[in-house]
């Protein structure tokens, strides 16, 4: 069997255990036998020889691999994930990726099929240094370059995290004698090196936290956080339902005609952005100051015709 079999197999099995938690073993072979009709699947068979053992060996693998532990549980005389949020949204995108290559090779030889937006590199080339930077407290050196400025500048910064925001990477950090973090885009960055330099993690600081409140990149620490009212006309309602907006986004009011959200966060010119491109499909009803602004920009854009 191949690796990619292989790797297929892990996915099945978490994708069957997070769907149907507690199914035992019958449930779990008779899963992939299912998946391999349907799927037709051109390589080797996912359920060749797929014996208990082996069960518990592809077990061992989600774990060692993946950091996946799936456990049995006799009271429910079935396997369940030992769920962990962040490591399961790492690991759901893992599979995304892989399922697109599989799709990839399937239809190599295929015209029309796969339509892929044309796209500049995501500056996903850095990612792998950039962790290696964070986790060993490096700084790291690159050129940058800011869509607003025509002149790359070099930059010397102490990398946190990365983030992703509306398609796009971005590392988090504190540039060399500057007390405030920033935000640079990887696919704005060139000639990325570690500088063998050691710098302190600023204790308490929680990534995650510092953009609670933010809608994308914008950590805005100056702003409250505001409770955000929206109006969505159907079927506009129903795609923000399955796409949130924010992570706080609750529904409010929701009818044959109409869904409100209400969403809490700092308002910043990146969520006006988002707000305006809804149209006439989006009206905003609390607070009254972000009414207006949103207002006015709709004029304004009007007024350019």
């Amino acid at each position: 069997m191949s690796k990619r079999a292989f790797i297929s197999r892990y996915f099945l099995i978490y994708r069957k255990l997070k769907t149907t938690p507690y199914a035992n073993f019958d449930e779990i072979r008779s899963f992939l036998q299912m998946q391999e009709d349907q799927l037709q699947l051109e390589d080797d068979l996912l359920r060749m020889n797929f014996s208990v053992r082996t069960f518990q060996r592809d077990l061992r693998e989600l774990k060692n691999l993946f950091g996946i532990e799936v456990l049995f549980s006799r009271q429910e005389k079935g396997y369940y994930i030992l769920e962990d949020d962040q490591l399961n949204i790492h690991f759901q995108r893992m599979m995304e990726a892989f399922d697109l290559l599989n799709s990839i090779h399937s239809a190599r030889k295929l015209e029309k099929i796969l339509l892929f937006e044309k796209r500049m590199a995501l500056g996903t080339e850095y990612i792998a240094l950039l962790i290696q930077a964070i986790r060993k407290r490096l700084q790291i050196s690159f050129v940058h370059r800011k869509f607003w400025d025509k002149h790359s500048t070099m930059r010397l910064v102490c990398p946190y995290a990365i983030k992703e925001s509306q398609g796009r990477l971005y590392l988090i950090g504190k540039e060399t004698g500057n007390p405030t973090i920033k935000t640079f885009g990887l696919d704005r960055m060139k000639s990325l090196q570690l500088t063998g330099t050691h710098f302190d993690f600023p204790i308490g600081f929680d990534p995650e936290d510092f953009f609670r409140y933010s809608f994308g990149i914008i950590a805005a620490e100056e702003l409250e956080a505001e409770n955000v009212e929206l109006s969505f006309s159907f079927p506009q309602g129903n795609y923000i339902k399955t796409l949130p907006l924010h992570p706080s986004q609750e529904i409010v009011l929701e009818n044959e005609t109409e869904l409100q959200i209400r969403l809490q966060l700092r308002i910043t010119f990146d969520f006006e952005m988002e707000l305006m491109k809804y149209g006439t499909f989006m009206r905003v009803l609390k607070p009254q100051s972000l009414v207006e602004t949103i207002k006015n920009k709709h004029k304004l854009a009007y007024e350019q015709y």
